[in-house]
């Protein structure tokens, strides 16, 4: 389910996101740019929502839907507010 809706995000923000890195259980977004990923990783640590950006960015298994949606929902939202690369 996460994996699905990143790779959604990533077709949504192609300028943004390089693409979708890792395997469903264990996936993360790949930004083109750092400042794009310290941009959206800071709104979401803001919501409440925590990422590390660096190597290994594994997924709990244990996170319910409705933690999935709000997390895609969040990073929508951060990424939508990131002003687009020239």
């Amino acid at each position: 389910r996460l994996f699905t809706g990143l790779t959604a995000l990533q077709r949504e923000f192609p300028e943004l996101v390089a693409g979708v890195g890792g395997i469903p259980e264990m996936c993360f977004l790949q930004y083109g740019d750092e400042t794009v990923s310290r941009t959206v990783t800071t709104a979401c640590a803001q919501s409440g929502i925590l990422f590390k950006r660096s190597a290994y960015n594994f997924v709990s298994l244990a996170h319910e839907d409705s933690v999935i949606d709000r997390t895609l929902n969040q990073l929508r939202e951060a990424l939508s507010t990131v002003v687009k690369p020239a």
